[in-house]
């Protein structure tokens, strides 16, 4: 058990490690595109984003809720769930500062 939780650390550990350098592309992009003109107007990412976290006893329902996804957001849009994420997190929020939902 020892060792499959020290490599269930590495793997999380090399996650963030992707994590950061994907949203370094992400900014380096955004200055290419408008550097280039490869848009009309000025280019920018949205702002904000959410993020919730789960302890690792709950790996294997977020394994299952991954594999699923596409199903189970035929019946639920994304806003619909983020919401319902906020409220079962008890995260207060403003709902004039939540992000464009590309589902509305």
């Amino acid at each position: 058990m020892v060792l499959a939780n020290n490599a269930l650390t590495a793997c999380f550990t090399m996650l963030r490690i992707i994590i950061i350098r994907v949203c370094v592309k992400v900014i380096v992009m955004a200055r290419f595109i408008n550097k280039e003109k490869l848009c009309l107007g000025k280019f920018s990412w949205q702002e904000g984003y959410g993020a919730f976290s789960y302890s690792r006893s709950q790996i294997e329902d977020v394994y299952n809720y991954i594999q699923n996804q596409e199903q189970h957001h035929r019946k639920q849009t994304f806003k619909q769930e983020y919401l319902d994420f906020l409220k079962k997190f008890e995260v207060e929020y403003n709902p004039d500062f939540l992000f464009h939902f590309w589902d509305e």
